[in-house]
């Protein structure tokens, strides 16, 4: 998604006889994007023929920017069948949820980047808080992604967790490892059209989710899922807490809207 990617096609469309169209896709502008880069990526998106996202708040921002409108057309995201096959790392994690259920936990999975855009601290920190309050039974994380690993591993080691989260790092089957959860949690700050909310609905995993603009065009809040206030550790901590008062059997039905966007 890169605007690289354009630059580098437009060069090449430039040397062709016949007319080439240029389509760049982007479902995600990033919170922290220095202003000189902002300006040269709003000038290259204006030169292809179409930009295509997959929300209509990224389609918004990018009008906000000065990309023609024109030039923009929303398409949302797709949902492929589930057929990635766990290796022995993924099943370890996959047996771990399953013990830790069996002993009471609520089981909670986040997927994605690990970084600042999606923010996995925050559920961290939302599970320290819920341990140190002794307002609920034990809450078991398992998140996997590629990016700040260390990091985050780092952080729940100090935080003295138990059960301890696992962080799986980059994996072909993090849906799998979503589909095992009680929850799936997305505190992101900034994001697309999440296709891991897709899967989770395809799944029928519950989803908790911040209530960010393009999440909220997928969850709405005791519909589709639940919702907590964007970066907000007691918010989140508020929400688990209530799904973790739930029966199973009535999380799973909670929210029956997800065939709307399939």
């Amino acid at each position: 998604h890169g605007i690289a990617a354009s630059l580098i096609a437009l060069m090449f469309a430039g040397r062709r006889r016949r007319p080439l169209g240029l389509v760049h896709t982007m479902h995600a502008w990033h919170v922290n994007k220095p202003a000189a880069q902002t300006v040269a990526d709003v000038h290259m998106l204006n030169l292809v023929d179409r930009v295509v996202t997959s929300s209509a708040h990224a389609a918004a921002i990018l009008r906000g920017l000065g990309v023609s409108g024109g030039h923009i057309r929303v398409i949302p995201s797709g949902v492929a069948e589930m057929q990635v096959e766990p290796d022995t790392r993924d099943r370890a994690v996959l047996e771990d949820m399953r013990r830790a259920r069996k002993r009471g936990a609520l089981v909670l999975a986040c997927v994605g980047t690990i970084g600042l855009r999606n923010n996995q601290t925050l559920l961290v920190e939302a599970i320290d808080r819920l341990k140190k309050s002794g307002q609920a039974g034990p809450f078991y994380g398992a998140f996997a992604g590629d990016g700040e690993v260390e990091g985050l591993s780092e952080m729940i080691r100090a935080r003295g967790l138990t059960p301890q989260p696992v962080v799986r790092g980059f994996t072909r089957a993090a849906r799998l490892i979503a589909a095992e959860a009680d929850v799936l949690v997305v505190p992101s700050r900034s994001d697309g059209l999440p296709i891991e909310v897709l899967e989770a609905f395809c799944d029928r995993t519950l989803v908790a989710a911040s209530d960010t603009p393009e999440v909220s065009e997928l969850v709405t809040d005791g519909v589709t899922g639940a919702r907590f206030a964007e970066g907000n550790v007691e918010s989140l901590a508020r929400v688990l807490l209530g799904l973790a008062d739930r029966p199973e059997v009535d999380r799973r039905d909670l929210f029956i809207a997800h065939a709307a966007f399939l």
